[in-house]
């Protein structure tokens, strides 16, 4: 077995929903900004369903790589639509992409003397601003064009620290090692950042990030796939998106 193999079965044993680990888990690789609203919406669907769940958290772009070199998931929800497409025209997905949700983009701060603000971003007080790796993370590109759309992407493109992931840009937020970072508005509602000054961006600022999820080809194909992604748009998931920030995406 490889390492990077042995790593992703690593992290698979790990991330249960529970104790226990089986072969009907449900494997549910999961973009880093759905993290704390995805634990809740899989125990209620635990809770209507014969089946434990193993979640993986990480960059949508880094999970789409996993993906196409074979790493055993079910169910890829992202943190938009590019990467389930991606999966799609590879030929790897059971189903087309679903939109579920659309997300949204805040800026942080971990100064308690200064308020977060696109035009603090400027501040001397504010020398390094945090954001996930436009490459792999949609919650990054939408920072980068949020900071162009303000027009202050080349003045402070010099403090930009990047994180493979929001994941990674919450622990520099929570550490100090960033003065103030862009995540995901979905995120604020988690325990670790109760007590943080946040803003949200505007959302003209940034394209809609339509997250979108997408049923994994496997053989055979887990008879529980279908299931929660038809969970994932039920009235239980949407109460619990709308908690956490997310607009439930309404089907055009």
């Amino acid at each position: 077995m490889s390492p990077r193999y042995f790593l992703i079965m690593l992290l698979l044993l790990a991330a249960g929903c529970n104790n226990t680990s089986n072969k009907s888990d449900l494997k549910v690789a999961t973009a880093a900004n759905m993290q704390f609203a995805m634990k809740e919406i899989i125990d209620e669907f635990e809770k209507k369903h014969d089946v434990s769940c193993a979640m993986i958290v990480g960059s949508s772009g880094k999970l789409t790589a996993q993906i196409s070199e074979g790493a055993p998931f079910d169910i890829f929800v992202s943190a938009d639509l590019k990467y389930p497409q991606e999966i799609e025209r590879k030929g790897l997905s059971a189903s087309p992409p679903v939109v579920y949700a659309l997300g949204k983009l805040a800026l942080v701060s971990s100064r308690q003397d200064t308020k977060p603000s696109l035009q603090a971003l400027s501040s001397k007080q504010v020398k390094r601003v945090a954001i996930a790796n436009p490459e792999n993370a949609p919650y990054g590109k939408a920072a980068v064009e949020s900071l162009k759309h303000a027009g202050l992407y080349e003045a402070i493109e010099d403090k930009l620290v990047y994180g493979e992931s929001v994941a990674q840009v919450n622990h520099f937020m929570l550490s100090g090692a960033a003065d103030m970072g862009f995540t995901a508005r979905s995120v604020i509602n988690g325990k670790p950042f109760a007590g943080q000054q946040w803003i949200e961006v505007p959302q003209e600022h940034y394209t809609p990030i339509e997250q979108a999820m997408i049923a994994i080809e496997r053989n055979p194909e887990h008879p529980f796939t279908s299931e929660f992604i038809k969970f994932m748009r039920s009235e239980a998931a949407v109460i619990i998106l709308k908690k956490y920030g997310y607009d439930p995406y309404e089907q055009p």
